[in-house]
């Protein structure tokens, strides 16, 4: 499966690399998986340092919900048609 690889640099030092798999961009493509599952499944760095990302997904949801409907994506969300 194709990766994609994100290098972030200042004065040409590079200081931030994101790692994602070509098939979650696929997916948020066709909008069956949000930012959300992104940042949860690429490899981010910082200087070498990773970076996680952590989501209170129930009250994530129950906001998105009331801001957006139910038509954002995510991934074990059921969707609706």
């Amino acid at each position: 499966m194709d990766r994609f690889i994100i290098i972030g640099a200042a004065a040409d030092i590079p200081m931030l690399t994101v790692d994602l798999m070509g098939g979650s961009l696929v997916d948020n493509g066709e909008e069956r998986a949000g930012l959300n599952d992104l940042l949860a499944e690429a490899s981010i760095k910082l200087q070498a340092a990773m970076i996680s990302f952590e989501f209170d997904e129930a009250a994530l949801t129950a906001e998105e919900d009331v801001a957006l409907g139910r038509l954002f994506p995510r991934r074990g969300r059921p969707t609706l048609n």
